[in-house]
């Protein structure tokens, strides 16, 4: 009975038939190129026509019929569309398109492209197809991992991937992927893409998904590859978004950036600045960040990723913890509130830092160290120096003793007065510091107020009311005044806290009168060339609320020499 050959099958090559390899060749010897050319043949005169007797035949029937039973709706879901825009089908063996058409999951589909190879041979192309962690597998790793040489890998690999790229064959389920992850903007992270793909019917997987891109090489799905760089899947249309410009990537670098300092800051960061690194949510932006899979723990409006690193923050509590290893976590925060270039998120925050910090416990709210802390490693030769001056001292020093000790071992007043501003310490009275966390003698405590009085009684060389609202006030400046802190003239009473300082210079200010003290004209006497010994003359309008200051070197007022 003569063969009629349905339009779609015509170009179908005769070697994709299941029959044997030299029977096929022999067909093809004979004019036999195509199932086209099969067209008002018998398959009898086919066989004798290639030299081949009855049993041949009989798999050249089964071998059609097998082909012929394809339909065209079938053929159409797994063809590219030629130019003219027909439909033909891929030129892949039987048994592989059935394979194809009967896969339901991309999984099956990407498995149904290595049908007819070993099981060694197909291990090797999917791992080689395969993106693990942005990386494929070279050749080397591959041959040594299944015994065999480099070469022969190239071999297997290319001649599969010739027959795939020359077929063309249209993964179906593979484009149904893709499809998802355009109508997305052409941007997703995998987590997205799985679940926006089962949302909509489509089985797909972590491990049949990273073999899209090797797929993609081969024509048999659109242009897709994965970023390191921003961990997502890209198609075309995501490239131009994230990529094409620069800006977006530029904006994220600098995102990155300031997060990135926030973390190595306080071991937090504001949920809102961390969402603006990505669109596709925390998980992903943590990952733009740290380049690492972490957990994200959310406090208030801050995220912490989990576990915690080190940071400002952690290195300040360890310091704290060479004092005493031992703390209150209130007394922690308070300490971290006086760190230097750090402002501490709110106590919850910070405890969570340190809970889930490995080098640290805490345990109903008291904070101490799993590992041995050794000052001499954690601690600052100046703030080992300051630390064991107060030891010396029965931890309780004047600003003056303590400056005296830390100038005398050779640190200069700045560092002096930063390490008793910082959060090693803590301030007992006006000008009388202990060490944070350790008990304080309390007649000690007594003896040091007692002395600090009796020097500060000195310090106001004169104060007089000229009118009803204007005090004048002379000061003697002294190392602890130079700091920019004067003491409030007894004249004065508390009516006000802020105050609008005038310079000689012009400049304007504020300062503060709280506790017996004004302060701060720190930069004003740098500015001025002020020292020790020095006059400073304040006048104060109280309906106003403004005060005056005037700077008279020690020569010119007093002609012998301040002593």
């Amino acid at each position: 009975m003569a063969l009629t050959i349905p339009t779609v099958l015509r170009e179908y090559p005769i070697i994709c038939l299941s029959v044997p390899r030299h029977f096929a060749e022999a067909m093809r010897r004979a004019g036999f190129r195509v199932l086209g050319d099969l067209e008002g043949w018998s398959l009898e005169k086919v066989a004798d026509a290639s030299g081949q007797g009855d049993g041949r035949r009989l798999e050249l029937t089964a071998a059609v019929r097998e082909v012929l039973g394809l339909s065209a709706r079938q053929l159409a879901k797994i063809s590219r569309q030629r130019q003219n825009g027909q439909t033909s089908v891929p030129a892949l063996p039987a048994q592989m398109i059935a394979r194809l058409l009967a896969a339901r999951s991309l999984d099956a589909e990407v498995s149904a492209l290595l049908q007819g190879l070993g099981d060694r041979n197909a291990a090797m192309i999917a791992e080689l197809w395969s993106y693990k962690r942005g990386h494929r597998p070279t050749l080397e790793q591959v041959a040594l991992k299944h015994g065999i040489t480099r070469e022969r890998v190239r071999q297997i690999l290319a001649k599969r991937e010739k027959l795939l790229s020359r077929s063309g064959l249209k993964l179906p389920i593979g484009t149904q992927v893709l499809q998802v992850l355009n109508d997305a903007g052409g941007a997703l992270t995998t987590p997205a893409l799985l679940a926006q793909a089962t949302e909509r019917g489509i089985e797909a997987d972590r491990v049949s998904v990273a073999a899209l891109p090797s797929l993609a090489k081969l024509g048999l799905v659109e242009e897709v590859f994965w970023s390191r760089d921003y961990q997502l899947w890209l198609t075309a249309k995501g490239v131009e978004a994230w990529l094409g410009s620069g800006e977006l990537g530029e904006l994220t670098k600098k995102l990155r950036k300031q997060v990135r300092k926030q973390l190595a800051a306080t071991g937090a960061v504001p949920v809102k600045r961390l969402e603006a690194v990505s669109p596709f949510g925390l998980q992903h932006a943590t990952w733009l960040v740290l380049r690492r899979q972490v957990r994200i723990l959310l406090i208030g409006d801050l995220a912490i990723p989990v576990p915690c690193r080190e940071s400002t923050l952690t290195r300040t509590v360890a310091k704290l913890l060479c004092i005493n290893p031992d703390l209150s976590l209130q007394e922690i925060y308070a300490g971290l509130r006086r760190a230097h270039r750090l402002r501490p998120p709110p106590l919850p925050v910070v405890e969570a830092v340190l809970a889930n910090y490995e080098c640290f416990k805490v345990i109903k709210e008291r904070v101490s160290s799993t590992v041995p802390l050794n000052p001499r490693v954690v601690l600052s030769p100046a703030e080992l120096t300051a630390v064991g001056a107060f030891e010396e001292a029965g931890g309780l020093m004047l600003w003056t003793e303590a400056v005296d000790r830390l100038t005398g071992a050779g640190y200069s007043l700045a560092t002096a007065s930063l390490l008793l501003s910082g959060p090693l310490f803590t301030r007992q009275a006006v000008a009388i510091y202990s060490l944070r966390g350790r008990p304080v003698d309390q007649s000690l405590l007594r003896e040091k107020k007692r002395i600090w009085r009796q020097v500060r009684g000195t310090d106001v060389v004169e104060a007089a009311w000229e009118s009803v609202d204007k005090l004048v006030a002379r000061y003697r400046l002294t190392r602890f005044m130079m700091q920019g802190i004067l003491p409030q003239p007894a004249q004065l009473k508390s009516v006000r806290v802020n105050w609008e300082a005038r310079f000689p210079d012009g400049r304007r200010s504020e300062v503060k009168v709280k506790r017996g003290l004004m302060w701060p004209i720190g930069r004003w006497l740098g500015r001025a060339g002020a020292v020790v010994g020095d006059i400073v003359v304040a006048t104060f309008f109280l309906a106003e609320g403004r005060v005056e200051f005037d700077h008279v070197p020690s020569t010119a007022a007093d002609p012998g020499g301040a002593q």
